[in-house]
């Protein structure tokens, strides 16, 4: 059986994670200066802004759950198991997971979506409510990342076991990218639990089960004719992703006093 380069598996988790965080913080930031909100900084962690706004506040979940469906929209055109698109399903899953958030913000009435639903009453429903949806978008959000990768299974172009270990290490990688970058924030340590371990190994939890649901409803063919190779390039563009996502976006850019 062939067996994937974990260390390009690796890169490509440092990519796609950044990539997806990078697209939640840009929201808040593009939404905030469409309605003249000044924004004071941008970080891994968190967009400031001078003043609070439910629109601003919804804009980084919402633009990572369209950018996560046109991600796995065009994985599904292409349906052969490689590190580009790899990447893409990795990025767009990880932006669907992000959905996730609803639930964290119902549950602990903390977060982006408590700012979106605060002052609404009463309270409580609401908050339900908002947990309710963030369920039921990370659960489709877990179907997708399945139904996209099912090809690569069925064409024998990637096995269960294989895809286990990739999904394995690009998840650890990932959420490592995510807590370094938030362990430099200039806020303090509640950033490095919420934002860093919360939203990176928290949020996309849901990874780890889709292989074990891909081999309870897709059957392998028997032979295996594609896997991650070593990628010199990869973990190039990785290593300059992460020293710039760690060293500059994790302290944290300001932009306004």
């Amino acid at each position: 059986m062939q067996k994937s380069n974990l260390v390009t598996a690796a890169a490509i988790g440092i990519i796609a994670y950044a990539a997806a965080d990078v697209v939640h913080e840009a929201a808040h930031a593009l939404v905030a200066n469409l309605l003249g909100i000044r924004v004071q900084s941008i970080s891994t962690f968190a967009t400031q802004t001078i003043e609070r706004s439910r629109a601003v506040a919804a804009a980084g979940t919402i633009a990572n759950v369209v950018f996560g469906l046109i991600a796995c929209t065009l994985v599904e055109r292409r349906r052969t198991f490689g590190a580009g698109v790899y990447c893409l399903w990795l990025f767009g899953v990880v932006c669907l997971m992000n959905s996730g958030y609803l639930v964290y913000s119902g549950v602990a009435n903390a977060g982006d979506w408590t700012s979106v639903i605060v002052g609404l009453q009463p309270a409580l429903p609401w908050r339900l409510a908002t947990g309710a949806v963030g369920v039921i978008f990370y659960t489709t959000a877990i179907r997708i990342a399945v139904h996209s990768a099912a090809p690569w299974i069925a064409n024998g172009d990637a096995s269960i076991a294989d895809l286990r270990r990739v999904i394995g290490v690009s998840y650890v990688t990932g959420g490592v990218l995510l807590v370094l970058g938030s362990a430099f924030n200039p806020v303090g340590r509640e950033p490095i639990v919420l934002s860093g371990i919360g939203a990176s190994f928290g949020l996309t939890l849901g990874l780890l089960l889709v292989p074990g649901i891909l081999a309870s409803q897709v059957k392998e063919p028997g032979w295996i004719s594609g896997a991650l190779e070593l990628q010199p390039a990869w973990i190039a563009v990785a290593l300059v992703v992460g020293i710039v996502f760690v060293g500059f976006l994790g302290p944290g850019v300001r932009l306004a006093q």
